[in-house]
């Protein structure tokens, strides 16, 4: 339960219906992340962020995985 406040964090603020799209999104980037499916741990995030996804620490880790796959101005924007 702890984890799941945790993602609530992570995401920031957003809307209560797209709030849980949201999260689950970003639960299936870290299970995909996890297993070593950087691309499709990307596509989520990236659906998250397109959801309303905004918060520092989520833009970090949706920056930090665009570098990992060498995509540098993705990264920086």
């Amino acid at each position: 339960m702890k984890f799941i406040g945790l993602i609530a964090a992570v995401i920031g603020i957003v809307a209560p219906a797209s709030g849980q799209a949201i999260v689950e999104a970003v639960q299936r980037g870290d299970s995909l992340l996890a297993q070593g499916q950087t691309k499709q741990a990307l596509a989520e995030y990236e659906k998250a962020h397109e959801l309303g996804a905004g918060s520092a620490m989520f833009l970090n880790r949706l920056a930090s995985l665009y570098m990992q796959i060498g995509g540098h101005k993705q990264a920086s924007e």
